[in-house]
């Protein structure tokens, strides 16, 4: 019964994301011809408001991505290709991808040894989904004038990447409750589902490793993926 009842729950979860992606998707859409249509232009403060609407309406679609991702983590339906995977061209299009969003704060994001040639066994899309959420989180949870380091290290049999940042840091009690889902530690103020990090441990684990945290409260976090060591194909 519990099993039927956490798979209905599931199945529920999904079926509510997609119902609730297409009239997101509306309203995007419309707001974003309003904003750009140049034969019928609107006002500056109109501008100004459909941004608003926008910006809210691309943090729900984040949160309904993140509920699909959970449901279908917890049924065994998400696909997890495991390949061999080139660790530095991974990390280097991830610190790429966060770096608009790092500069609008004047982060400044760092790699080191991305030199160093590393293979891992991942699924390179589920890989880059996590390192986005772990970069994501290290910007949102840092302080402006800020920095956060990505850190690529061979320890033989395994590849660790690790996300590091001079943020908000991590007590004790908080590091404890890290990987609940819906948690968000307190920080209600800053915008997130509570759902990025179960999802990034699960997705980690799926590929056969695993994700730990640390961190001093105002002195910043370590996030440490470990996966296992490939060769090169070829």
């Amino acid at each position: 019964m519990a099993e039927l009842a956490s798979q209905a729950k599931s199945e529920f979860m999904s079926q509510a994301s997609h119902e609730l992606r297409t009239p997101l998707n509306a309203v995007l859409g419309f707001s974003q011809i309003m904003r750009t249509d140049t034969e019928h232009p609107i006002e500056p403060k109109q501008t100004e408001r459909l941004m608003h609407i926008e910006a809210a309406a691309q943090h729900l679609l984040v949160l309904i991505e993140d509920m699909l991702n959970f449901s279908r983590l917890e049924n065994g339906t998400l696909p997890v290709n495991i390949q061999t995977t080139n660790v530095q061209t991974l990390v280097r299009r991830c610190a790429a991808m966060a770096q608009a969003v790092a500069s609008a704060r004047n982060i400044q994001i760092r790699i080191e040894g991305a030199d160093i040639p590393l293979w891992a066994l991942a699924d390179p899309t589920r890989l880059e989904q996590v390192l986005h959420n772990l970069l994501s989180n290290a910007i949102k949870f840092n302080r402006p004038n800020g920095w956060v380091e990505l850190r690529c290290l061979d320890e033989g049999e395994h590849v660790h990447i690790a996300v590091v940042d001079g943020g908000m840091g991590l007590s004790g009690a908080q590091q404890a409750k890290l990987f609940q889902p819906f948690n968000r530690l307190g920080r209600h103020h800053i915008e997130g589902s509570g759902m990025g990090l179960v999802i990034s441990k699960q997705l980690v684990e799926r590929m056969g490793g695993s994700i730990s945290a640390t961190g001093i409260t105002d002195q910043g976090a370590t996030f440490t993926i470990i996966l296992r060591a490939a060769r090169p194909a070829g």
